[in-house]
């Protein structure tokens, strides 16, 4: 049911969290914000705003055990007014340079690999004539072992 389950499994904490958080804080001792975010967490099948609460409530009672003021509060980030205009013209231009970066390195791997094709090739057609190289030598080879043979016949007569 919860996104989270997962984790709690691989981690081997799957038994610490009920499948379903409704009623479960109906206890008045429970404070109210608890109830709430177990509610919605139930709703929406994400155990991220618990493990806020559960933060909120360490920092409120390390702050306490100082004598500090513990109010916490969780500020929603407001969609409207996320970046300044200067924000979004510096990522505009950073995504810029990264897709130019990026046409840069790719033509770049283009052309070393059309080198290494061409260096191919021409290696291929090396290899080809020295085979033929190899194959000329070693018939002018046993022409010449042929000829020498002959020669010692005649010589030995």
């Amino acid at each position: 049911m919860f996104e989270d389950n997962q984790f709690l499994e691989d981690e081997g904490m799957s038994g610490l969290f009920p499948s379903n958080y409704d009623g479960i804080f109906d206890d008045e001792t429970i404070d109210k914000d608890v109830q709430e975010v177990a509610s919605k967490c139930s709703r929406e099948g994400k155990l991220s705003d618990l493990v806020k609460l559960e933060l909120k409530t360490k920092i409120q009672l390390g702050k306490h055990k100082k004598g500090e003021s513990f109010h916490v509060e969780w500020r929603q980030p407001d969609d409207n007014n996320q970046l300044t205009p200067e924000d979004l013209e510096r990522r505009k231009d950073q995504r810029e340079r990264n897709n130019l970066s990026a046409r840069k390195h790719r033509l770049k791997k283009k052309e070393e690999k059309a080198q290494m094709k061409k260096e191919m090739i021409r290696l291929e057609e090396k290899n080809v004539l020295l085979k033929q190289t190899v194959r000329e030598l070693e018939s002018l080879k046993d022409k010449l072992y042929e000829g020498f043979s002959v020669l010692l016949k005649t010589e030995a007569v």
